[in-house]
């Protein structure tokens, strides 16, 4: 479970006396975290607890819609990891083509093309 100063933190971003910037790396590093060591193997928790810390307007973070789609995205199934979820959303956000080893990844996202490994 986080931790007291993880607690803090978030308390004080609800109230609105602190504000903070997530670069999307960071993001997709605590998704991998948080999985493996806190929320033990449940994406659907570890999705739950960020969006509810990046949702909030005191938190930035670039293309935080995007973000939010690619938790939800990891969370249900839909992709196999954070990382393909996140370009999943931003295929389906900008409608450029994904290029990629894992087809499968993106069924259902116009513009994919398999690249040979």
């Amino acid at each position: 479970m986080p931790t007291d100063a993880g607690r803090c933190l978030r308390h004080c971003r609800q109230e609105g006396t602190a504000e903070g910037y997530l670069h999307p790396v960071t993001i997709h590093e605590l998704t991998y975290a948080l999985y493996r060591h806190v929320f033990r193997q449940d994406r659907k928790a570890v999705a739950d607890y960020l969006s509810a810390i990046i949702a909030l307007e005191t938190v930035h973070v670039e293309g935080k819609h995007v973000v939010l789609k690619a938790l939800e995205l990891w969370a249900t199934g839909a992709s196999d990891t954070y990382g393909d979820a996140r370009l999943r959303a931003l295929a389906e956000q900008t409608g450029l083509p994904v290029c990629t080893v894992n087809q499968r990844h993106f069924i259902g996202v116009p513009n994919t093309y398999r690249v040979e490994p």
